[in-house]
């Protein structure tokens, strides 16, 4: 269709190139996805539409309330975090005149860096998590399964991911880590049960879209949605669309 580029009373068109004609095509066109329970989800679809409508509503609102806190934010990310002196600033440009690097510890760092200690030292125990039977015949299966999920925690990097989620906790008052369960995939390098693992991923505190209408305390029983946002690759996308089960539509991405 054409484009209105002049306002009324002075009204011209402008066809649309030849890029913008493929854009509109490939998202009417049909991809050959099969979706789940018989649905149409083209993006053409009205049903499709009226979905995405209802999403950005919800996240418009919730942006609108989250990022009132990104200031207040930003200043303690400026706080809790070392910094050169002047004089230490000039020396760096003038590395020859052999002049000391002087590097200041706010007090606020130093004490959050002392609560992340103490929150380290009393969760990232090894093993991290125990197993105890229940009988005698449950010993030898306890003890196998507290080796297996410990291997899986060591291997998925856990406690990086728990330790930026005390951090959050700390500074902004609430972090989120969303648990998730990973297949390695059966390459030959391994097998069996230890293909597979749990997983944390923890979120970017800018990154939430929060139910405004909820209170943070009742978040995870209350909220209406909770959503946040992630940065992928399309190439990435299209290779985990091939094997996950509530993935599709990637294909159009290429028209956005």
């Amino acid at each position: 269709m054409p484009t209105i580029l002049a306002p009324a009373g002075n009204m011209f068109y402008r066809e649309m190139s030849e890029e913008e004609k493929l854009k509109v095509s490939l998202l009417s066109s049909d991809l050959g996805y099969t979706y789940p329970d018989g649905l149409d989800w083209k993006p053409s679809s009205s049903r499709h539409q009226n979905l995405l409508n209802f999403i950005r509503v919800k996240l418009q609102n919730s942006h609108a309330q989250m990022s009132k806190k990104f200031g207040a934010w930003r200043e303690l990310d400026n706080v809790l975090k070392p910094n050169l002196t002047a004089e230490s600033r000039e020396a760096l440009e003038r590395p020859g005149d052999g002049k000391k690097i002087t590097l200041v510890y706010p007090h606020s760092y130093a004490a959050l860096d002392t609560m992340l200690s103490f929150l380290s030292a009393a969760f990232f125990n090894d093993p991290m998590l125990r197993y105890s039977p229940s009988g005698p015949a449950d010993v030898i299966g306890a003890g196998l399964m507290e080796i297996l999920v410990n291997k899986w925690i060591t291997r998925n990097r856990i406690p990086l991911d728990l330790h930026t989620l005390f951090r959050n906790n700390l500074v902004y008052g609430f972090g989120v880590g969303v648990p998730h369960w990973l297949d390695a995939g059966n390459d030959g390098k391994v097998s069996g049960l230890d293909r597979y693992g749990c997983a944390l991923n923890t979120l970017d505190t800018y990154r939430l879209f929060l139910d405004p209408a909820c209170p943070i305390e009742k978040l995870a029983s209350d909220s209406e949605f909770f959503c946040w946002l992630e940065q992928h690759t399309y190439y990435n996308l299209l290779a985990d669309e091939k094997t996950s089960r509530v993935r599709f539509n990637v294909k159009y991405l290429m028209a956005v």
